[in-house]
């Protein structure tokens, strides 16, 4: 049998790749993928491929800490929530670590003001 590791509704984890140290994450086990609230997403060429520049408020409910920043455009989809809205969301590829454990995973940004 395989280990698994038993985890709450929200947890702490880090995006090393981002410059997130620690964020609290809502774990949705109904959701296919999983998404950061971003803010002034814009979209740059940096070597010839299109990436993303955006900020990202680590600590909820404190819009002065901020933290900027840039990765790969992977994809974009369309992302329908529960309440059937449907949104266009950037895709983007980077490392997650939730204690001792590390994933890469793809994670949409998405503005939730």
């Amino acid at each position: 049998m395989q280990d698994k590791t038993l985890i709450g509704s929200e947890e702490w984890c880090s995006f090393p790749q981002l410059g997130i140290p620690a964020i609290k994450a809502r774990v949705d086990s109904g959701a296919k993928t999983s998404a950061l609230h971003a803010i002034n997403i814009k979209v740059f060429e940096k070597n010839g491929e299109e990436w993303l520049k955006f900020d990202i408020n680590p600590i909820q409910n404190n819009s002065k800490s901020i933290i900027h920043c840039e990765a790969q455009l992977v994809d974009q989809r369309i992302v329908k929530s529960s309440n059937g809205t449907r949104e266009k969301r950037y895709v983007i590829r980077t490392d997650v670590e939730l204690g001792s454990h590390k994933w890469q995973v793809d994670v949409t940004l998405t503005n939730r003001d």
